[in-house]
């Protein structure tokens, strides 16, 4: 195991050749740990130190702080997504205000992969025609202090291959690359003597990423979305220059709508990342806190007419064997190329074997619309979780003519879950909920959790 230095209270850091230990607090200790390993406990500091940023807090009531986890956490609609006004000069006038957690995003709606074809869609996973994934090789600038970001590094054909630019691969996260300090806290906040929703100013982590991807020719005419999985804290998005919005979901996906930035050939996006935002007092839990883009990027294309969302209910009868199958649909329209003609929503579901079990329509009168699908199952295949079943509906969006403009999957479970007596039912069957504390924490890859290892079978152990 790789040895580390410790930086006052719980902070630590992989050593890098060439690169100096920056403690963000007064107190400087060096110690060396086994990665990720705790540390010792600095020496009592008075309080009237200047590093009583890292002493323990004064306790707040259970009203206090849930009012203050209300406040942080009712989000607000996101601004409009077509074209925010420039960030402000001051970002802490975002990072500091609970009431702002997005600006220019889309709002939030399932993921409907777009596939080329129904036969893509029954194949399902994430990849198609359609879709581009971002994740690998990007530039990363890392500063103390958002003022410290190189000037205009977001603007097209900006030099990263100046000094202080380094390759990383996303996901990631700046601790476990070496890159800023990981930090080990339970009840103190990290950020103390800053009360919420105030940040520190005198040092904020903050990293400049830069990616260049090719747009390819078949989206040209098309709309083309930026998703980002998860990114800690909140982050400034700029694509070819332009300003795209503002993001401080940190672990909600977050997505805009870069149509109108984008041109033919190669492309960059740009992402302006902070360690602390108000919504990092949140964390105010025992675990390690990590920043960085830790969850994938990727980019997907839809028509300009196209299946925006899509929310399946799956309703059984009173003897839990018959189902009223219901799919809530939403179509949206950008763009000059968006159509007024009315269009048709078709809804097919398959088996598991790829057998079709019934059919469903609907239409949208021209532009922005929904509508609901609906169809009886007789005595579907039910999902537990020791039978897990799934169906998958395929859903096609056509035009005046039938041509079929856009198609997605959802899979669907037939199940009915209650609370009768006091007792939690699933199918009509009363069951038992057994969970573990599975915290998104890697030692080698911090909380960017690869799927290879969350799927990997865990070995046995004693009961604590």
């Amino acid at each position: 195991m790789a040895n580390v230095r410790a930086c006052s209270l719980w902070s630590v850091s992989t050593p890098t050749e060439g690169w100096t230990t920056r403690c963000p607090y007064a107190l400087r200790r060096r110690v060396l740990l086994p990665r990720f390993s705790r540390p010792p406990r600095p020496p009592r500091i008075p309080r009237t130190s200047r590093a009583s940023r890292i002493s323990r807090p004064p306790r707040i009531s259970r009203i206090a702080a849930l009012a203050l986890a209300l406040a942080l956490a009712a989000p607000a609609a996101p601004a409009a997504a077509a074209n925010p006004p420039d960030p402000p000069a001051d970002v802490y006038k975002l990072l500091e205000d609970p009431a702002v957690t997005s600006v220019g995003q889309e709002p939030a709606h399932a993921r409907p992969t777009p596939y080329a074809d129904t036969a893509g869609a029954l194949d399902g996973g994430s990849r198609s025609r359609w879709t581009a994934s971002l994740d690998g090789a990007w530039k990363l600038h890392m500063s103390d202090r958002p003022e410290e970001v190189p000037k205009d590094f977001f603007t097209e054909g900006y030099d990263t291959s100046r000094s202080g630019w380094r390759s990383v691969s996303v996901p990631h996260t700046w601790q476990t690359d070496g890159l800023d300090h990981p930090v080990f806290r339970n009840i103190p906040t990290e950020m103390y003597p800053d009360a919420p929703p105030k940040v520190p100013h005198d040092v904020n982590p903050t990293g400049a990423y830069v990616k260049t991807f090719e747009l390819p020719k078949s989206w040209e005419k098309r709309r083309t979305f930026l998703r980002f999985e998860g990114v800690t804290s909140g982050y400034l998005l700029w694509v070819n220059g332009s300003y795209a919005g503002y993001d401080q979901g940190g672990y909600t996906p977050a997505e805009f709508d870069i149509s109108d930035r984008l041109h033919p050939g190669r492309n960059t996006v740009a992402v302006q990342v902070h360690r602390w935002g108000s919504g990092a007092h949140l964390e105010d839990y025992d675990q390690w806190r990590f920043s960085g883009i830790f969850r994938s990027v990727g980019l997907y294309s839809t028509p300009a007419t196209y299946l925006r969302d899509i929310a399946v209910k799956t309703d059984l009868d009173a003897r839990y064997r018959d189902a009223r199958l219901t799919a809530e649909v939403e179509v949206a329209a950008k763009g000059p190329q968006r159509g007024t003609a009315e269009r048709k929503v078709l809804g097919t579901l398959y088996d598991r074997r790829g057998r079709k079990v019934t059919t469903m329509s609907g239409t949208v009168d021209g532009g922005d619309g929904s509508t609901t699908l609906t169809a009886d199952v007789a005595d579907p295949a039910k999902w537990t979780d020791e039978t897990p079943d799934l169906y998958t509906l395929v859903v096609r969006l056509a035009d005046a003519d039938g041509t079929v403009t856009h198609t997605t999957a959802q899979p669907v479970g037939f199940r009915e879950i209650e609370i009768k007596d006091r007792q939690l039912l699933v199918n009509g069957k009363r069951i038992l909920v057994k969970g573990v504390n599975r915290s998104e924490t890697d030692p080698g890859t911090g909380r960017h959790a690869t799927r290879e290892r969350t799927t990997a079978p865990r070995p046995r152990t004693s009961p604590c």
